[in-house]
């Protein structure tokens, strides 16, 4: 049972549950019952025969409409692949406003149902103080690319083992930031076939290699597990054994298992070994997997047509 004010979602593996639960709170307080959920929060829940798929179509219409994009041009990319943009010296305080208004808006899609406009979102959001002509005309690709993928969601295939597909994908670039020279890192996490956890950011330094951005990125991915961990938990999930994740650096992933000082790592903070002791603890198993077939690639870039289109059916998003 989840709360959000007076409105109380249910789910259960039977509705005899639910239903004792509900008919002892109508006794207590007296409840409105309205049936399945279809909408929570803005997003649409559709039933499937095979599972369940998550979709923000009718919020999506409206962010367009609120920024008169409901008749503009699709795009098949939410971003130019290399595109690079500096804060704007002079930036017009009107922009500003509606600039701010619409990461806002988009970065509500973000975290609920859009993984593939995380990076993005994420790369724009740095200017919402100093943002010129050329950022608003990034933000307006994005929602003529959100025009195009209208019926694009998540979908959650139904499993007998709660847990069969549950990994996580690591990635990060290196120094790709020209303002800052800092790296931008992704993860994404997925169970029963689609994303339940994924992230774009930069890194809060700047690292010396690219070892140390993809480590300093997998600790923040295991930060991530720790905490879908105990949350599955509390949801009466419990996990046996190592969660695995994956990543493309064999250096990064060596770093995770061995607790020599190294001459080229030994400067790191000690918060950024935090994805050693969950290895050291059995809690995490980090894995190599070629950077060809690496999802989290999606959430460090703008990618090309193909291969955006390719890691967003991998991580489990598909058409409503």
């Amino acid at each position: 049972m989840a709360v959000y004010v007076d409105d109380l979602p249910f789910v259960g593996p039977d509705l005899s549950g639910i239903d004792r639960v509900l008919d002892e709170l109508d006794r207590l307080y007296g409840v409105k019952r309205l049936g399945n959920a279809m909408y929570i929060f803005g997003v649409q829940l559709i039933r499937q025969a095979d599972g369940i798929a998550l979709s923000q179509r009718q919020y999506l219409l409206d962010v367009l409409a609120r920024f008169g994009m409901a008749d503009a041009n699709k795009s098949v990319l939410p971003m130019q692949p290399g595109l690079q943009l500096k804060p704007c010296d002079t930036p017009d305080p009107s922009l500003q406003t509606q600039y701010r208004s619409a990461i806002g808006s988009l970065m509500y899609a973000v975290v609920a149902t859009r993984p593939d406009l995380a990076y993005p979102v994420s790369y724009l959001a740095k200017f919402t103080n100093k943002a010129g002509s050329d950022h608003w005309a990034a933000v307006v690709k994005i929602l003529r690319y959100i025009k195009e993928t209208l019926d694009l969601g998540n979908v959650y295939k139904a499993k007998r083992d709660a847990l069969v597909g549950y990994v996580g994908y690591s990635d990060s670039d290196w120094g790709s930031c020209i303002n800052t020279s800092r790296s931008t890192m992704g993860h994404v996490f997925k169970l029963a076939d689609g994303p339940i956890s994924w992230s774009s950011r930069i890194q809060s330094r700047v690292a010396t290699s690219s070892t140390e951005a993809k480590y300093i990125g997998l600790t923040h991915a295991s930060r991530e597990c720790q905490l879908l961990r105990n949350l599955l938990a509390e949801l009466g999930i419990t996990i046996c054994g190592p969660i695995e994740l994956k990543g493309d650096n064999q250096g990064a992933i060596a770093l995770t298992k061995n607790p020599v000082f190294h001459d080229r790592t030994k400067h790191l903070r000690l918060t950024e070994h935090f994805v050693r002791e969950r290895v050291r603890e059995g809690d995490i198993v980090v894995n190599y997997l070629p950077t060809a077939e690496m999802l989290a690639d999606m959430f460090t870039k703008a990618l090309t047509r193909p291969a955006l289109e390719k890691h967003r059916a991998a991580i489990g998003m598909g058409i409503m």
